[in-house]
């Protein structure tokens, strides 16, 4: 993919740009242990009013302490989106990643069900195979941020619980960044 058509892609991204490897490494959440806490001990972090509301709590996210809910209406399209899936017997979306990270060891996608995030924020999904190594996945969202010229204080990213993952069969960390 050129680097053309993936400012398109994501174009609300603009010029900002340093060496984000060893940022991205150090807030990593834990990939391969989450902690042993219940959906019920989370708390919903709703109605943010911009990105820097979301960057001040991103300890909470990657500490498993606060998720974000779906507005109602791209709630009830996932929902759709899984009641056909079911229908089908397979999901296009799992069948897809399976067959590309066979090939690939990741994959940068906007996220087609978004969480409820505010007007100047982007949300993303950074799918990975099971058992990369955090330096593995660090180096690649580096090289993509820097792709993107996406600054340090311009994402976070977290794991959800398994209990919450739309896709659970597939490691995956939600991004979210600045535009």
């Amino acid at each position: 993919m050129s680097v053309e058509s993936r400012q398109k892609l994501i174009p609300e991204l603009e010029n900002r740009s340093n060496d984000l490897y060893p940022v991205v490494l150090d807030r990593l959440p834990n990939l391969y242990q989450p902690p042993n806490i219940s959906n019920s001990d989370q708390t919903i972090f709703e109605n943010s009013q911009s990105f820097d509301e979301l960057f001040e709590k991103q300890r909470d996210f990657q500490e498993y302490k606060v998720v974000l809910k779906r507005r109602p209406e791209v709630q009830e399209s996932l929902d759709m989106n899984q009641a056909f899936t079911l229908k089908l017997g397979f999901s296009p979306i799992e069948t897809y990643l399976e067959k590309y990270l066979q090939k690939e060891k990741f994959l940068l996608t906007l996220n087609n069900f978004p969480y409820n995030v505010p007007e100047d924020t982007k949300h993303l999904i950074a799918w990975y195979r099971g058992n990369t190594p955090p330096s593995d996945l660090s180096q690649f969202l580096a090289s993509k941020f820097s792709e993107y010229t996406i600054g340090e204080d311009d994402f976070v990213f977290y794991r959800n619980l398994p209990t919450r993952m739309s896709v659970p069969r597939f490691d995956h960390l939600q991004i979210l960044v600045r535009k």
